[in-house]
């Protein structure tokens, strides 16, 4: 992102990657507050030690949670994110990536509902949620 941030942890339903990063790309100026971009109204609560994520980040960091209708795009957002090259995704409990409201979260470091992927040009994609659909259609769409 454009100061250095970054986002990670990234999850969709009923919506498309590229929704979520033009909705994520906005995290940048909101810097930890709630904000609205393309339909989706986002909420962010502030993680750090002890949290799902924080062997992956440090410091303080948001997990944003964003919302327009049905369509869900959730994910992390911080200054300080190690990438951890671990076990890349198991199979957790359907509720691993949803909080108690049903809104979709981002997954847990190395709890993905899918294995992560390697993208053409060296880019990485992991802690892959999915909601109705498989782990092959989340690839198909990660890899367009």
């Amino acid at each position: 992102m454009a100061d250095g941030s970054v986002y990670a942890q990234i999850a969709v339903s009923g919506s498309s990657c590229s929704t979520a990063d033009a909705v994520a790309a906005k995290a940048d100026s909101a810097k930890g507050k709630s904000y609205t971009a393309d339909g989706f109204s986002c909420s962010a609560t502030a993680e750090g030690s002890g949290s799902s994520w924080a062997s992956a980040w440090g410091g303080t960091y948001y997990a944003y949670s964003c919302a327009d209708g049905e369509r869900q795009v959730a994910f992390n957002w911080g200054t300080d994110y190690t990438y951890d090259s671990g076990s890349g995704g198991s199979t957790p409990s359907p509720s691993a990536a949803s909080s108690a409201s049903g809104a979709l979260q981002p997954t847990p470091l190395g709890e993905g509902d899918c294995q992560a992927g390697e993208l053409s040009g060296g880019s990485v994609y992991a802690q892959i949620a999915v909601s109705n659909t498989s782990c092959s259609v989340a690839d198909a769409v990660a890899e367009g």
